[in-house]
């Protein structure tokens, strides 16, 4: 196999350690080389930072957790962690391996890869999605199902505490 630019089979395995995001994408763009998140990721209390031209492709597994939290202008994790396809849950926070809370402006859960959460819950809580409340059969009212491609509509009342 030659190695190109764009073979993500080719990437070799980099691990990198636990990481909290606050206020700043500096500490995100850590992230570039890391395949593994030997811990866990909390990006948390982002205001106007601009995620538009930021991914991690690389990015394919995380063995504890991922939170989110009061991240503004993150619309949607599509393009943030394109590949991420396993959460292990190894360490857990309050029983939860995906936590995904109060999000002004995301539509979209978009984790289109992962196929797997090893142990733990998925906690999606105080969303704001204005679309959902005009129909629950938009697309943006979609989210993965871990272990499965295809996607489940949720009730809009599942969308809020």
């Amino acid at each position: 196999m030659y190695e190109t630019e764009s073979c993500l089979a080719c990437v070799v395995h980099t691990a990198c350690e636990s990481l909290y995001v606050r206020n700043s994408l500096s500490a995100l763009r850590r992230l570039a080389s890391c395949t593994v998140i030997e811990g866990q990721l909390h990006i948390v209390l982002t205001d106007d930072l601009d995620f538009a031209n930021v991914s991690f492709p690389r990015l394919r597994e995380i063995t504890d957790y991922l939170v989110l939290y009061r991240v503004s202008r993150l619309r949607s994790l599509s393009t943030l962690f394109p590949n991420l396809s396993v959460i292990r849950g190894q360490f857990l926070l309050y029983n939860y391996a995906l936590v995904i809370r109060e999000m002004p402006d995301m539509y979209d859960v978009g984790l289109v890869s992962l196929m797997q959460i090893s142990r733990g819950s998925v906690r999606l809580a105080a969303l704001l999605f204005p679309r959902c409340m005009v129909s629950v059969r938009l697309s943006v009212c979609r989210v993965p199902r871990p272990n499965s491609r295809t996607e489940t509509p949720m009730e809009a009342e599942n969308w809020h505490d």
